[in-house]
């Protein structure tokens, strides 16, 4: 594994290097465009980056080159040992954890998802290893720098918010460990349906909408007449899938079509609600 940070030698990023990577070479570069060729053309290759900077050159270029190299950041995002994988866990094998957060998640990753397999590593360097050579995995990481790039978080609510056990993030090329953006849309029909979700389903193959998803929800208001939710591929932000909607709308006269985000709460309160 090659090991650089952002900075001079002996910069924060690198006393944090040394302290997280005892046993690894580590590489000080001080330019950010350097940095991003560097680990973007080996994918075994990590950086470490002091986000607390202001003038770090953590930017809109920034972000934009972390994007056009398919670098991958590994993190922990905000407070409270809650976690909310709901939508993301048909896709999370493993979930690997350094030794020094398994007492803060363990409780919750036991209580919410014991489906998914967890392991605990004795260092942080072991839980990046593991997921930068595991499909579909997770790590236990730091939350800065994906609330900085408004980045989805596969793990939210797992450590206290004042006390982050540490101050950098980990960026990583791993093509195998994607998340993809899921957005949730309700639907409801204006009438019942002789062959119920059947009849729905034919104008999202006609778009060509990946479902990943199918949630039956009991319509408490009309007896034996069901909302229906789904999960798509795609961000309600972008352009595309707002037409790819339109048409939706457009097809499906017989149904009103709700979208309700791709915020993983918004699928958890709409299925805990139901009869």
């Amino acid at each position: 594994m090659k090991l650089f940070t952002y900075g001079p030698k002996y910069s924060l990023s690198y006393i944090q290097a040394e302290k997280l990577f005892p046993d690894v070479e580590i590489t000080p570069e001080n330019n950010i465009q350097n940095l991003l060729k560097k680990i973007s053309r080996n994918k075994n290759s990590l950086a470490i980056i002091n986000i607390g900077n202001n003038i770090s050159g953590l930017n809109t270029q920034f972000i934009e080159n972390i994007n056009q190299n398919n670098l991958k950041i590994w993190d922990i995002y905000q407070t409270k040992p809650d976690l909310n994988l709901y939508a993301h866990s048909n896709l999370i094998k493993d979930i690997y954890i350094p030794q020094d957060y398994s007492l803060v998640v363990q409780e919750s990753l036991n209580q919410k998802y014991s489906q998914i397999n967890h392991e605990t590593t004795h260092d942080l360097k072991s839980a990046v290893e593991a997921c930068m050579y595991q499909p579909n995995a997770a790590l236990v990481c730091n939350p800065k720098l994906a609330s900085f790039l408004k980045l989805k978080a596969v793990d939210k609510y797992i450590l206290d918010q004042g006390n982050p056990i540490i101050d950098f993030a980990i960026i990583s090329q791993n093509q195998n460990a994607q998340v993809h953006t899921r957005t949730h849309i309700k639907l409801t029909p204006k009438k019942n349906l002789e062959n119920g979700l059947i009849n729905l389903l034919y104008p999202f193959k006609e778009h060509q909408v990946a479902i990943s998803q199918i949630h039956t929800i009991p319509n408490k208001e009309i007896a034996n007449q069901n909302h229906f939710l789904l999960e798509i591929k795609g961000d309600p932000r972008q352009a595309k899938l707002r037409q790819t909607i339109t048409m939706l709308e457009r097809d499906l006269k017989i149904c009103n079509v709700q979208i309700l985000g791709g915020q993983t709460d918004t699928l958890k309160n709409t299925l805990e609600s139901k009869d």
